[in-house]
């Protein structure tokens, strides 16, 4: 559970990540090039003001905010309830979602929890049951 200094950091976090982001399906930003994976062009994106990409992109960097502000968090795959396949970062029970207008609780989401990563990179993925 989040204290509620951690609490109003990962909602700081999820509202300046909500106001700098744009979700583009343009082919030079397109999540198959995989640009997310390098760091430098996520800590490129996130110093210039404007983060620019997928649901990927918006977690990844939602995730390093969070670990630079020591709140616990893991990254969670999910299918939407379109049955796309889709990144969220969770922050002990509390969703920071591209599609989403707000944080959310893990239960208010109508998505299918299929795996989950651990707290530190390197750690294994876990599958979620519900």
């Amino acid at each position: 559970m989040l204290t509620d200094i951690e609490y109003a950091k990962a909602k700081e976090t999820f509202d300046y990540m909500h106001s700098i982001f744009k979700s583009t399906d343009d082919p030079v930003f397109s999540e198959s090039h995989e640009h997310w994976e390098d760091p430098k062009y996520l800590t490129h994106q996130l110093e210039s003001g404007h983060l620019t990409g997928g649901p990927k992109v918006f977690a990844l960097a939602c995730r390093y905010r969070l670990n630079l502000a020591k709140v616990p968090n893991r990254i969670a795959y999910c299918k939407t309830e379109e049955g796309d396949s889709h990144l969220v970062c969770e922050a002990e029970g509390w969703i920071l979602d591209s599609r989403q207008p707000r944080i959310r609780s893990w239960g208010e989401l109508p998505y299918e929890w299929i795996k989950i990563s651990g707290y530190h990179v390197g750690e294994p993925w876990h599958e979620i049951v519900v």
